[in-house]
């Protein structure tokens, strides 16, 4: 058991590895300038390593493989034998499962699309906010003319977005 950390997997080993460095040299920071975790954590991975691998390769352990590595040398010769006689025969073939290109370029592009648009509306709203602290004689609703404009643009982008991706959706379905 490593560190005491036997039992995480996945991305949490790594992450607890390094914040565990990383305090380590925190620690030795404060209690030696000179310490330099990196010098030491080289200098005892060996030992670790070497210790961790005599305390599991016993001869309990060793046997069964040395016997499953005769095992599968031992046929071996069969087994290649088998494969260039199917190569031979012509009687092998490999499956392969690829993805759709074209659906998965559809889908994409509509993505980008979407994004695009989105884009182009949050344009508008902004440009607009910031107008609507221009004065300016053309008004509507007592706001400033243009500003007013950019957000019914916006408006009708908006919807014209939201209605054409539940229709496109809904074809998909």
């Amino acid at each position: 058991m490593l560190l005491g950390l036997e039992g995480f997997e996945g991305h949490v080993m790594p992450y607890l590895v390094l914040r565990l460095i990383h305090l380590i040299g925190d620690l030795g920071a404060v209690t030696d300038d000179k310490f330099d975790p990196q010098a030491s954590i080289r200098k005892h991975t060996t030992k670790i390593a070497s210790r961790r691998m005599r305390k599991e390769l016993t001869a309990g352990n060793i046997i069964p493989l040395i016997l499953e590595l005769k095992e599968f040398l031992s046929k071996t010769p069969e087994r290649l034998n088998g494969v260039f006689e199917k190569l031979s025969k012509n009687q092998m073939w490999f499956k392969v499962d690829t993805i759709d290109e074209q659906v998965f370029l559809k889908g994409l592009y509509q993505v980008a699309n979407r994004i695009t648009v989105g884009l182009i509306v949050s344009a508008l709203i902004i440009g607009a906010a910031m107008m609507m602290n221009i004065e300016t004689q053309f008004k509507v609703f007592g706001y400033p003319g243009l500003a007013i404009l950019m957000f019914l643009a916006a408006a009708i982008f908006g919807l014209y977005l939201f209605v054409k991706i539940f229709i496109t959706d809904a074809k998909d379905e």
